[in-house]
C-alpha cells in the first residue's frame, strides 16, 4: 500500500478510512489473485467508461472500489469520498 506523505498530515479519521480502504484492496487481491483482481478492476472501469461515465464516475462505479468504500464506511463511519 502506497500513501503519499502529504496524506499523512490529513485528518486522522480520513487517514484511518483510507488505510481501511486500501487494506480492503489487499484482502481482495489476496482472495482473487493478481489476474482476477486486475481483470475485475480494469473491466469494471472500462464498463463505466463505455457507458459514457466520466473518469471519476467510472472509477467510483468499479465494484471492487464500492466494496472497499463500504467497508471503510462501516468501520470508520462515512467521512466523504475515499
Amino acid at each position: 500500500v502506497y500513501i503519499r506523505s502529504s496524506v499523512l498530515d490529513s485528518d486522522p479519521a480520513e487517514l484511518g478510512s483510507l488505510i481501511v480502504h486500501e487494506l480492503a484492496h489487499v484482502h481482495q487481491w489476496t482472495e482473487l489473485g493478481v489476474v482476477r483482481f486486475l481483470w475485475q478492476y480494469v473491466s469494471g472501469y472500462l464498463r463505466g467508461r463505455l457507458t459514457s461515465l466520466s473518469h471519476q464516475d467510472a472509477y467510483r462505479s468499479i465494484p471492487i472500489e464500492i466494496e472497499a468504500r463500504e467497508l471503510a464506511n462501516q468501520l470508520q463511519g462515512p467521512i466523504g469520498p475515499v
